[in-house]
C-alpha cells in the first residue's frame, strides 16, 4: 500500500478546512512547494494536491503553483481540481474530459512530459 500525503491550495496556501467549511481553515504553510519539497525528501513519490478555491468555483484556479509545485519537488502529482473531476483518477466515461485537461495542463507546464 502506498500512502499519498495531501495539500490542499487555498488562497495560494497550503491549508486543511475544518469539516468541509473554507471560513474555517487552519494554514499549515504559505510555502506549499517547501511542504512537497519536505514530502520528497522523507521518499514520497507522489503528492495529492487539492486546488479548493477550483473546487469552489469550479474552474482550476491554482494551475501555476501546481506546477512549480511539481518542478520544485520532482514528485508526481495526482490534482482534484474541481467538485466533481479527478485530473490523475477518474472514470471511464471522464476520460476525453480529463484528457483535455491533462493536455492543458501539459501545454501549461504544469505537468512535465514525463508524467
Amino acid at each position: 500500500m502506498e500512502i499519498f500525503p495531501a495539500i490542499d491550495l487555498l488562497g495560494g496556501k497550503a491549508v486543511r478546512l475544518l469539516k468541509g467549511d473554507y471560513g474555517r481553515s487552519t494554514e499549515y504553510s504559505a510555502d506549499p512547494e517547501a511542504v512537497a519539497r519536505t514530502f520528497a525528501q522523507c521518499g514520497v513519490g507522489y503528492v495529492h494536491v487539492v486546488d479548493l478555491d477550483g473546487a469552489r468555483t469550479g474552474e482550476p484556479a491554482h494551475l501555476p503553483l501546481i506546477g512549480k509545485i511539481v518542478k520544485a519537488s520532482g514528485l508526481k502529482v495526482e490534482v482534484l481540481s474541481t467538485k466533481a473531476v479527478w485530473f490523475g483518477v477518474t472514470y471511464k466515461e471522464d476520460k476525453d474530459y480529463v484528457a483535455g485537461e491533462l493536455k492543458k495542463l501539459h501545454d501549461n507546464g504544469s505537468y512535465p512530459p514525463a508524467l
